[in-house]
């Protein structure tokens, strides 16, 4: 067998390899679009909160994405979906956030990214406002029996505050993300990278240009 043979023989099984990292088992969903998520789940009161991303394979990549839905006092369960590159690249900067909520209600949907518990916030269901001595801001505090929200949150020692969530809200008017009074959420947040645990912060770009080592193959091989 030539070198040359013993290359294919090489790039095929990346192939192979790349293709048994394809986790079928664990995804069962699939979506193309932020506007495909309404159809796809439909329980009320819910909020869908982007946890984590990934992309595997070596060659043949498939696009993951982690949702955390929130629904009232339901147990909180996490889906992981598959995806196309297009809508994994414009997810990216929303890690963390609250990607999709539904009031109860009157069942409004909304797709405009917002900060994690934005559902929740200044819901006397949930918890209540409480003025802070030192800075004398309004801020949100949940009530015992929603601690486990706030957890699943990520907030560490963030208090969302009243002024956040006003100009969150004139944001949704807009239907402009909000990232924070001080760029505290998302890809670039401090708070989401201080304590969202996501695999997106820690991953290394691994680029293999087959190309180029094919090329520099050829140079010096002989047949």
């Amino acid at each position: 067998m030539n070198r040359f043979l013993i290359y294919l023989l090489i790039v095929f099984t990346y192939l192979g390899i790349s293709k048994s990292f394809y986790p079928n088992k664990q995804v069962t969903i699939s979506i193309p679009n932020k506007h495909a998520i309404s159809g796809l789940f439909k329980t009320s009161p819910l909020s869908i909160i982007l946890t984590d991303m990934d992309e595997v394979g070596l060659i043949m990549k498939t696009y993951l994405m982690k949702y955390l839905l929130i629904s009232g006092y339901q147990e909180p369960i996490y889906v992981t979906i598959k995806t196309n590159k297009k809508f994994w690249e414009e997810s990216k900067n929303y890690i963390g956030m609250s990607i999709f909520r539904r009031k109860e209600l009157n069942r409004e949907d909304s797709i405009t990214p917002m900060p994690p518990g934005f559902h929740f916030i200044g819901d006397s269901s949930y918890g209540y406002w409480k003025i802070n001595k030192k800075t004398k801001e309004k801020e949100w505090v949940f009530y015992r029996s929603s601690e486990r929200i706030r957890t699943l949150l990520h907030y560490g020692d963030y208090r969302p505050t009243h002024k956040m969530i006003k100009q969150a809200r004139n944001s949704l008017t807009q239907e402009k993300p909000f990232f924070g009074l001080n760029n505290e959420f998302g890809l670039n947040g401090s708070v989401t990278k201080s304590n969202l645990p996501a695999k997106i912060f820690n991953k290394k770009s691994f680029k293999v240009d087959y190309k180029k080592h094919f090329l520099r193959f050829l140079d010096h091989s002989t047949f």
